[in-house]
């Protein structure tokens, strides 16, 4: 049983005040301390409060007052643009501040998001959709997330080779990906003096090592693989 109390208010006499004079007064609901008089006297405050208490306990009331929400949300949005708009823009500051400071919240929000990506198609395909349009047109957003996946391509290993493998994989089955990759790639080599040094000197250590026969990047998987299979014949035998 959900319940609240409210600060009481001190009784004002029209010749003097009683001073520091508290009243509570129990109502016949438990965990309910009503406050002095009727209702129509009640502050604001009090009355909000009795009413949020009322919606938690009253399943009733609780289905009734969001059915007339509904009802009024829907019909206001439809004649009131701009009402509609500041309503979505307060609920999303809401939520986004709820979730940068409730960890149970956000833990809740990000497996549900990954079970409906996960069995949602259409849903998928929207978010997609709806992102990729985000990355064409916002420039700020698009900055965020190349640093963001910058920083975590340097601290998280298992997340750097597994975009590697994902970007490798892209680029053999994808001619479209790969002639867009091999034209960004021309253009910074051609307007970025630190990018185009890089790979001169990657160029320089990746000839020097297949002239003598060295494993280069490209190798080192391979070679790893078999010099794998190569132990385990040798621990199997012929």
């Amino acid at each position: 049983m959900a319940s609240f109390t409210l600060l009481a208010r001190p009784i004002f006499s029209t010749f003097h005040v009683f001073q520091n004079v508290w009243v509570r007064s129990s109502s016949s609901i438990p965990d309910f301390i009503r406050p002095p008089g009727p209702i129509r006297s009640w502050s604001r405050d009090e009355y909000n409060a009795y009413n949020r208490w009322k919606y938690a306990t009253n399943t009733e009331y609780r289905q009734r007052k969001k059915k007339l929400s509904r009802e009024y949300f829907k019909k206001r949005s439809d004649t009131d643009p701009e009402w509609y708009r500041k309503i979505i823009e307060a609920s999303l500051q809401r939520k986004n501040q709820r979730y940068a400071n409730d960890a149970e919240y956000r833990q809740a929000q990000k497996l549900r998001q990954r079970e409906r990506w996960a069995n949602d198609t259409d849903h998928r395909q929207a978010t997609l959709q709806r992102l990729k349009e985000r990355w064409a047109n916002d420039a700020d957003y698009r900055q965020a997330r190349i640093l963001r996946h910058k920083d975590r391509c340097a601290n998280d290993p298992d997340y750097r080779e597994a975009d590697l493998r994902r970007h490798r994989e892209r680029y053999a089955n994808n001619p479209e990906f790969q002639e867009a990759t091999k034209q960004r790639l021309k253009e910074r080599y051609a307007n970025d003096p630190e990018f185009r040094e890089t790979q001169i000197q990657r160029a320089r250590e990746r000839y020097w090592r297949m002239k003598f026969g060295l494993p280069t990047g490209h190798q080192e998987p391979q070679n790893k693989s078999d010099s794998q299979d190569n132990s385990k014949k040798s621990d199997t035998g012929p």
